[in-house]
């Protein structure tokens, strides 16, 4: 399930298979302690969650910055962190366009960031680590 903003949920046909595959909208789970809950219950039913840590496309196609709060939540749900690297996607889907371009796409599924690494860093530097390690694998040709 992916964890996104509320505005998918809101368009008729979009919003309707949003719901129906279980995805989280974020806007409406404002409440931390609410967000939570429901993510810990798609993880107990053995799914995997989803984050863009960036929370949104950036124009110029470059990583932005990652927020730390998907970091904080697998803290403290104990959760595994898989850093994932799509390129492609910028130019595929470029933010505020309508059109969708043909263009390859490249995901690049990374190693599990183990549970010390996780342990021994706040969730703003955990958010640094797995952004420079999504950098370095999306500048390798």
């Amino acid at each position: 399930v992916f964890l996104v903003k509320g505005w998918p949920f809101k368009v008729p046909l979009m919003g309707r298979y949003a719901k129906a595959a279980g995805n989280i909208a974020l806007e409406d789970n404002k409440n931390f302690k609410s967000l939570r809950e429901k993510v810990k219950k798609a993880l107990e039913k053995n799914l995997k969650v989803i984050i863009f840590p960036e929370g949104t496309r950036s124009k110029c196609g470059k990583a932005g910055r990652f927020r730390s709060g998907a970091f904080a939540l697998a803290s403290e749900l104990n959760a595994p962190i898989v850093p994932m690297a799509i390129k492609g996607l910028g130019e595929t889907i470029p933010k505020n366009k309508i059109l969708i371009n043909s263009v390859d796409i490249k995901l690049t599924i990374l190693p599990e960031v183990k549970d010390f690494e996780k342990n021994d860093t706040s969730a703003s530097k955990m958010a640094k680590y797995i952004r420079n390690i999504i950098i370095k694998e999306l500048e390798e040709k």
